[in-house]
């Protein structure tokens, strides 16, 4: 039986322009994760960006130590005078933020182009 959850992916998409970052995340992201999430996040956040879109359109699951990394991330890249932007998590993922009180620090934008819009 073919699954409908996207394949794990954790890379940075093509600069779309000078001082944006765009995060590509998608599949189950976990513990198991967290760590590559983790050095891709320190690999972003060390050239000063002025915004991070973190796309999370194709992510099916994501649990609370992804969670954690992703306030690291906003805190870094703010920290930085950057802004770091959430860009379509599905029901599921919203529903995280929503209950663990996050929704409010990050600005979650229904897709990538309304994020490097913002």
């Amino acid at each position: 039986m073919a699954s409908d959850t996207p394949e794990l992916r954790l890379e940075r998409a093509p600069t779309p322009a000078e001082g944006v970052v765009v995060l590509d995340l998608a599949g189950e992201l976990d513990l198991a994760v967290s760590t590559r999430l983790r050095s891709l996040i320190d690999e972003v956040t060390a050239e000063d960006p002025q915004l991070v879109v973190a796309d999370l359109s194709e992510v099916a699951f994501m649990d609370s130590t992804v969670l954690r990394e992703m306030l690291r991330a906003h805190r870094e890249v703010g920290g930085r005078g950057g802004r770091l932007v959430v860009a379509g998590a599905q029901a599921s993922v919203r529903r995280l933020f929503e209950l663990t009180g996050t929704a409010e620090l990050f600005l979650l934008v229904d897709s990538r182009q309304q994020a490097l819009a913002s």
